[in-house]
């Protein structure tokens, strides 16, 4: 069973079987849900069931927040949340301990055009802060080539290259990023994660690719027939 079918099934024998139902109530007392914007319709009724009758449940959400509904993810489940439960106490954590009020400002102007769920008002004591700045690529590699130019000129202005730090949403975006750094001589760490060339998967299909050039490469041919017995 993959992890969907844990979750059916799951979900099956509590509404199904009493007995059970009842073993996991007792055992846990109290249930709380972090990042509940991601869950989906069976992951609440689970957490429903778990909950049972002394509702003592926790979850913790922002609707703003959720990026999963290509995966069943309902943001919806927090309006549902509060239907389902009409004693629950709703507390906002709306003051902001990592942005200034000028990134604040900025999402709030967006967020707030939003009119299907609870929209909450992000505040900071970082008040002020740069202005935002936007450029609008043709594609990877001229963000890439607009990322080395940036840093030159932050360079060439007095920063330290660890002054510097550039975010990107998915790992998978890292190589030309990387690719553009390494030809402009730009020293850089990868934090939380593996520099693309490092990755395991990527040195074994360069193994091959040596090995095909020139097979009396012993390194490589070495890596390769750990993957497995092949012929060459």
């Amino acid at each position: 069973m993959d992890f969907d079918d844990l979750l059916l099934r799951g979900v099956e024998l509590l509404d199904k079987d009493s007995d059970t139902r009842n073993k996991w109530q007792e055992r846990l007392t109290y249930i709380f849900v972090d990042e509940w914007q991601d869950t989906n319709k069976i992951q609440y009724k689970l957490t429903k069931l778990l909950a049972g009758k002394r509702k003592n449940l926790t979850a913790v959400g922002d609707a703003s927040q959720s990026v999963y509904s290509w995966r069943g993810a309902d943001y919806r489940n927090i309006n549902y949340l509060m239907k389902d439960y009409p004693d629950i106490k709703v507390v906002n954590l709306e003051q902001n301990y990592r942005s200034t009020q000028t990134i604040l400002d900025a999402a709030n102007s967006v967020i707030k055009k939003n009119t299907s769920h609870p929209i909450l008002s992000l505040w900071t004591n970082k008040k002020g802060g740069s202005k935002i700045k936007l450029y609008r690529a043709r594609n990877e590699l001229d963000e890439a080539d607009f990322i080395v130019s940036q840093t030159d000129s932050l360079i060439t202005k007095g920063y330290e290259f660890g002054d510097i730090c550039v975010l990107y949403r998915t790992n998978a975006q890292s190589r030309v990023l990387e690719e553009a750094l390494l030809h402009a001589g730009i020293p850089y760490v990868l934090v939380g994660g593996v520099r693309f060339y490092e990755r395991r998967e990527v040195k074994d299909v360069l193994s091959f690719l040596r090995l095909l050039a020139n097979p009396k490469d012993s390194v490589s041919k070495n890596r390769v027939e750990k993957l497995g017995v092949r012929r060459f």
